[in-house]
């Protein structure tokens, strides 16, 4: 068994004893306000105010950041049609009718970017979409593509008009509870 040098044990020795306690020495006598301000913002009265402030504050920012670009992933790999039902198809070769079982599986995948644009009062779509059929009763496969659609849908009357009043509403709604919170913590 190693011993552990002397050297070592006598300065954990001295390095504990010279330790400090730091906090425990001097003391600061606090005002009555100080107390009270202290008191009555930790007053459960003050955190139903704060809770209700920040509650306001976070449907500010969700109306902010809705004005943001939303961007979506849609992905759907396996959508089997297995209901075994029976359809009537035409042959490309002859172009007489047969009845077919229907077992296909669908897949798509696509993106998409929207955007508001408070000026118009609507919102721009961009979206790409890639889609597989394979027709298991036929052994078919096929694929159909939407590189790119650029679309843009708003009111018929009055969508910019009515974007900035919403603005204007949910900034003086921001405002109010502001000064509403003050208020409160002041009278508590």
């Amino acid at each position: 068994m190693k011993q552990i040098p002397f050297i070592l044990i006598v300065v954990l020795i001295v390095s504990f004893g010279c330790i400090k306690t730091y906090g425990q020495d001097t003391s600061r006598f606090a005002t009555l306000d100080e107390v009270v301000n202290v008191l009555s913002l930790k007053s459960s009265a003050a955190q139903i105010e704060k809770l209700n402030y920040q509650n306001k504050l976070l449907q500010f920012e969700n109306h902010k950041k809705s004005f943001l670009p939303s961007f979506s992933l849609n992905f759907n790999p396996i959508n089997l049609n297995n209901n075994h039902s029976v359809r009537l198809l035409q042959q490309p070769v002859d172009g007489g009718y047969t009845y077919v079982e229907d077992y296909s599986n669908n897949s798509s995948t696509g993106i998409s970017i929207r955007q508001k644009v408070t000026f118009i009062g609507g919102e721009v779509n961009i979206v790409s979409n890639i889609n597989y059929i394979n027709e298991f009763s036929r052994k078919i496969n096929s694929f159909s593509a939407t590189p790119l659609s650029i679309g843009c849908s708003q009111q018929l009357w009055g969508g910019g008009k009515h974007y900035r009043f919403e603005k204007e509403i949910e900034s003086a709604e921001n405002n109010t509870a502001i000064k509403q919170y003050c208020t409160q913590l002041s009278q508590k």
